[in-house]
């Protein structure tokens, strides 16, 4: 099997593993692949176009979700029938609707339980850390910062529970949240609406009420996902994030 690369080589777009997966569904499409057929090597196409193994994986399990391949034991990863899973849910959805899908069903499975035991294991050091995230995002002027400083809240929440293994799943689930998360807080409402969503699940651990930091978490995740739903294709580009509830949160964490 001779796959023609050219058209692929040097991409460097806003997602390498979707421009990959593009690609390689084209030509299973067009039949220049064939069902049964192989897809080379992740280290082989690596190497091919100049990109990481890690996007030409993430590319393939794309391909995996939307039912063009599948992987053998033994046989590496394989083309199959192009009917064999037509009409799925995941086949229905863009890509980037896909992707926000995905973000949003993984975090509403983990981080509400996270913030439930959170809210039960809490020490006076991570409530204080939470606090001060939470005056320091007032003060934000990008929408890098921002995003970092939402990081570094929900893995401190991670922290709260005590668990490692807990931490160690968010600390992995934030590489696959990356962009979910950057656009959430690409507009002046997006930022206003984490905050918000902090702020809420902040009260909830320090009161040490589980249920309602659960409740709270699974809301936020909820409101940021109509946030990105609502921004998709907007070139809108807040300035400074709102210091809207800027009195609320320094009352809050001078109580």
């Amino acid at each position: 099997m001779g796959i023609d690369w050219a058209p692929a080589a040097g991409i460097r777009g806003r997602s390498v593993s979707a421009d990959i997966a593009s690609h390689l569904e084209q030509l299973i499409l067009t039949g220049q692949v064939r069902p049964g057929e192989k897809i080379p090597p992740e280290r082989e196409i690596a190497e091919k176009l100049g990109v990481s193994r890690t996007s030409v994986r993430q590319a393939i399990h794309e391909l995996t979700l939307k039912g063009l391949t599948d992987r053998k034991p033994g046989k590496g990863t394989v083309v199959t029938a192009l009917d064999s899973k037509a009409g799925s849910l995941l086949n229905a959805l863009s890509q980037e609707d896909r992707q926000l899908f995905q973000v949003t069903d993984l975090r509403q499975v983990v981080e509400p339980a996270v913030a439930h035991r959170a809210a039960e294991r809490v020490t006076p050091a991570i409530l204080q850390q939470l606090e001060d995230v939470l005056i320091r995002t007032l003060d934000v002027s990008t929408a890098d910062e921002s995003a970092e400083l939402d990081e570094h809240f929900h893995l401190l929440v991670a922290h709260a529970t005590q668990n490692p293994l807990l931490v160690a799943l968010v600390e992995l689930m934030k590489e696959w949240m990356t962009e979910v998360r950057h656009e959430s807080h690409v507009t002046k409402v997006g930022r206003e609406a984490s905050l918000a969503g902090h702020q809420r699940i902040y009260r909830a651990i320090k009161a040490n009420d589980a249920e309602q930091a659960e409740s709270a978490m699974r809301d936020h995740i909820s409101d940021i996902e109509q946030v990105v739903t609502k921004a998709k294709g907007s070139d809108a580009r807040g300035g400074r994030a709102s210091a809207k509830g800027d009195s609320a949160t320094r009352a809050l964490v001078t109580e």
